[in-house]
């Protein structure tokens, strides 16, 4: 892989302003006003900014993707209803925001400042462990003094987290927190920088985190990054498969004896919402059930031109999840049918024709990304059969990560 300017030019004020953007605003989004969250506006300043100084630049996007989002514009023009509606601002303000963080970040700026924010949410993070399991406390991680997005009454908010089983750190949730940091499991993994002895330290350590969350996006996201790196590592000389093989038999040791515990028993019994049939088991659709499935049922209402072109008109989802087989586990009031996981809202929005884009958006960057991109890629893409993160600031994250290595050489393998 050659150096270019995204591995050697100084650091300007600018790009670390950016690059502070992209890290905190999976944290930033719990606060805001209305629709309007604090990651919603300083990512549009941002770009805006960007424009202005002429540094946002559409070719610096992956190959296909800036095909993907004008293809999306267009299909929103073609489903909207009202001639106000014709032209998508998400879509505009998405095509301006990625632009600027493939633009002007840096992968060693990006990795220094995710660092630094991985290392301070788990400092946080085992504070709220300790001070639970000590006083039967919980530590809210959201500030008070902050307005919450999505007129959520901060007030109902801290009641909530009072009584929680789980903590997770200043993210609004344990899922956000368990995805923002799988990248750096990756990144700890396929590190050469590292000597032997700490970067398996700091792996079994960061495991440890991940099952102190309890969280099924932890756990999978946990299994999906580790077997890809197994797989990854296999392909290279004997000594290290030797090594793999010892990591594996360790692993597999260390997960036999989490599984009998009662933090493994509360993990594994969560299976069963991610079931298809789980509303007949429970006699109600899980959290599991929607992430997984109930988009699906949506686009089952789809006409087959939509089916194959998409159809991002709300209204045009509202129907077909009414008129699926499960439409009374649909709240027309909380309009849930709206969100999906990310797999879903591409195939909901952009039809078979967006998947097939996504498809090579994603195989440009593999084609020239190393073990460790492969490794993130893959770990996002399993992430997204189950998780929301379409054109989200982690999304981006997950792939701005792989490109960059792409880009030019580092110390991750």
């Amino acid at each position: 892989m050659i150096a270019d300017n995204m591995c050697v030019k100084s650091d300007s004020p600018f790009q670390k302003f950016v690059t502070w953007v992209l890290v905190l605003s999976p944290i930033l989004q719990t606060y805001g006003w209305g629709k309007y969250d604090f990651a919603f506006i300083v990512t549009i300043m941002a770009g805006l900014l960007a424009i202005i100084r002429k540094e946002c630049k559409f070719r610096e996007l992956p190959k296909y993707l800036l095909g993907y989002l004008l293809y999306w514009l267009v299909v929103h023009a073609i489903s909207s209803t009202s001639l106000f509606s014709v032209i998508s601002l998400g879509t505009l303000k998405t095509i301006i925001v990625f632009s600027t963080f493939f633009s002007i970040i840096s992968l060693p700026l990006l990795t220094k400042y995710y660092s630094i924010v991985v290392k301070i949410c788990i400092v946080f993070f085992i504070l709220q462990l300790i001070v639970k399991y000590t006083t039967g406390i919980n530590i809210p991680g959201v500030f008070s003094f902050l307005p919450m997005a999505n007129n959520y009454d901060a007030a109902d908010y801290f009641a909530v987290a009072a009584t929680a089983e789980r903590v997770s750190s200043f993210f609004s949730e344990p899922a956000i927190f368990a995805q923002y940091l799988v990248p750096y499991l990756c990144l700890t993994l396929f590190d050469n920088s590292l000597l032997r002895r700490k970067k398996v330290v700091n792996s079994l350590f960061l495991i440890a985190i991940f099952l102190l969350l309890q969280s099924g996006n932890a756990l999978f996201g946990v299994v999906v990054c580790l077997l890809l790196f197994f797989l990854f590592r296999m392909q290279g000389g004997f000594h290290k498969k030797i090594q793999t093989l010892i990591f594996v038999f360790v692993f597999l040791l260390g997960g036999s004896y989490v599984v009998k515990t009662e933090m493994g028993e509360k993990l594994l019994s969560r299976k069963d919402e991610i079931s298809i049939n789980s509303i007949d088991n429970l006699g109600y659709a899980s959290s599991g059930f929607e992430r997984v499935f109930r988009g699906y049922y949506v686009y089952g209402g789809y006409s087959t031109f939509c089916k194959i072109v998409g159809n991002d008109n709300p209204e045009y989802k509202r129907s077909a999840a009414m008129g699926s087989i499960i439409s009374q586990f649909f709240s027309e009031e909380k309009q849930d049918y709206l969100y999906c996981n990310t797999f879903q809202m591409v195939l909901l929005n952009t039809g078979v024709i967006g998947i097939i884009i996504m498809f090579f958006v994603f195989r440009g960057i593999w084609q020239k990304t190393n073990y460790c991109g492969k490794d993130l890629l893959l770990t996002f893409f399993a992430f997204s059969l189950f998780s929301a993160s379409y054109f989200s600031e982690i999304m981006c994250l997950y792939m701005l990560l792989p490109a960059l290595m792409g880009r030019c050489q580092s110390h991750y393998e």
